[in-house]
């Protein structure tokens, strides 16, 4: 078993903070931004268990693929809820437009945040917002960096997550024998029925057309595989929240000796105060 990276100290350095006990200082924006940052932590956490029952489970004698499956789909879930936890933190770090009065505020923001835009113009795009910050050298090798961690890293867990939530779960081969082993269906069969009760009798106009079925069931996956994905995971997810964490100056909250008198100002931007408040 392979040594887990994991956030708990970075966790642990920002509770223990006079700064962050006093609610810093009255600052809405950064609170909320080292509280999505410690809600990070947990969700990685939470993977980095899930990974390690999953491992611990596919190397026993006696293993039960299906427990492994259910372990793994927690653990791929809470990795994939990181890089929309991170999105939260960038965010409110660098005070971008938005109101956070309330719950409701909070939940209204955090629904719309995407990395690049995608053609929902109600959507905010953290990769843009960023960009307007420009010329900013530190600025330039934030989203550098973010930039090939969201390309590079999130589609392997976005695409398996998508399966769990859209496409029925995940499956290894070896449970899959429900599948029709034609591989496909092109035979007059009743499928469902009517608003009267009555049943309907589906038949496809060419008979000489393949329905391949094998798509409509859970996405068939080699266990030892994904595993060897979510330690991907684990090293990628590390690597930019700890890279964040330093660039925003998190880890030198604890130099604020004085919690009413000492403000935080973000590093990467020259004015902090022309963010809005």
């Amino acid at each position: 078993m392979k040594n887990f990276k994991n956030l708990h100290n970075i966790y642990l350095e920002i509770v223990k903070t006079p700064f962050y006990k006093n609610g810093a200082n009255g600052d809405r924006y950064v609170f909320a931004s080292l509280s999505r940052l410690i809600a990070l932590c947990y969700q990685f956490d939470s993977a980095n268990y899930t990974l390690k029952q999953v491992e611990r489970l596919h190397k026993s004698k006696d293993a039960d693929e299906i427990l492994c499956l259910y372990q793994l789909q927690n653990c791929i879930i809470s990795y994939c809820g990181c890089y929309d936890t991170l999105l939260q933190v960038i965010y409110f770090a660098f005070k971008f437009d938005g109101k956070l009065n309330d719950k409701d505020d909070f939940k209204y923001t955090i629904e719309k945040l995407r990395w690049k835009p995608d053609g929902n113009t109600s959507h905010i795009s953290i990769k843009n917002k960023l960009e307007e910050l420009l010329p900013n050298n530190k600025v330039t090798a934030l989203i550098k960096k973010l930039d090939q961690f969201m390309n590079k890293s999130r589609p392997q867990v976005a695409t398996l997550a998508n399966h769990l939530k859209h496409g029925g779960g995940l499956i290894t081969r070896e449970y899959a024998t429900f599948i029709p082993s034609v591989g496909y269906v092109n035979e007059r069969f009743t499928i469902i029925k009517n608003k009267n009760g009555e049943l309907v009798d589906i038949k496809f106009p060419d008979k000489t057309s393949s329905f391949m079925a094998d798509w409509l069931y859970p996405h068939i996956v080699d266990i030892k595989t994904v595993i060897g994905q979510m330690y991907q995971q684990n090293d990628s997810i590390f690597k930019i929240v700890t890279d964040l964490y330093h660039a925003l100056g998190y880890n030198k909250l604890n130099l604020l000796n004085n919690p009413l008198n000492d403000n935080y100002s973000n590093p990467l931007v020259k004015d902090d105060t022309e963010q809005t408040k």
